[in-house]
């Protein structure tokens, strides 16, 4: 509506002010407080890794397979895989808002084992089904 060009935005939030037409248009005019956003950060098919840590650090959601139960995760491990306690292991230690789990081994028809296992070690997991939806906070 002002008719603020592309390279004005930038100039902008980088606290300068802008011509535009005739007048002159400050950052408080048209910019509200800098607020951080949200990262969701997802691993796919992968064993515990320390990268996925380092990226996933202060995250607001970390989405990770979570293969098996902790009885098998030696094996799983062996093939690139993760169980749930892993999972929630790396979520605590990257210090992430919420974990999601997926990637369930078509042994276990129902994932509350799974669930459970990661919440003993970080309580703000959730075993991933179908149609669930979760509302990310604003941080």
């Amino acid at each position: 509506a002002l008719g603020i060009r592309g390279g004005d935005f930038a100039r902008l939030e980088r606290g300068e002010p802008v011509r535009v037409g005739t007048g002159i248009v400050h950052p408080s005019d048209v910019l509200g407080p800098p607020r951080p956003g949200r990262s969701i950060i997802y691993s796919g098919d992968s064993a515990p890794a320390g990268e996925i840590q380092r990226l996933a650090h202060r995250g607001t959601a970390l989405i990770h397979e979570a293969t098996v139960a902790a009885d098998l995760e030696a094996e799983a491990n062996r093939w690139g895989h993760s169980s749930a306690r892993q999972a929630a292991t790396l979520a605590a230690a990257a210090e992430v808002d919420a974990l999601f789990l997926t990637h369930f081994s078509s042994r276990y028809k129902e994932v509350d084992l799974l669930e459970s296992e990661a919440r003993e070690v970080f309580p703000a997991s959730t075993a991933a089904r179908e149609f669930i939806t979760h509302l990310l906070k604003q941080p």
